[in-house]
């Protein structure tokens, strides 16, 4: 299948390496959480959070890929959590990560 966007051309292979791209960009949401934990101050993790909802909502809208609407949902919901706990960072992270491998 082909997709278009300004005039360019992008094929399965280049939005299957965006999604590993994107795979790697959630992994190191978790290694930011971690470091914004040990100094009990979160703001780098959710303006990490934020630039990930921003780019994702855009390709959601460029090439209509539904996964995307599910993980900025995800990620969406990760920043409204006051006092977000680990296990439930890493959780939600990996989920979203295996979404993106299924498509």
């Amino acid at each position: 299948m082909m997709y278009n966007f300004n005039k360019i051309q992008f094929t399965d292979d280049d939005i299957q390496y965006y999604i590993d791209c994107s795979v790697n960009k959630l992994y190191a949401t978790l290694c930011v959480f971690e470091d914004c934990e040990k100094r009990s101050n979160f703001e780098t993790y959710h303006i990490y959070l934020k630039r990930l909802i921003t780019e994702f909502t855009g390709i959601y809208n460029i090439f209509d890929i539904s996964v995307f609407l599910s993980v900025v949902g995800i990620l969406n919901g990760m920043i409204l959590e006051e006092d977000p706990k680990h296990k439930d960072v890493k959780s939600l992270i990996f989920h979203c990560i295996s979404l993106l491998k299924k498509r």
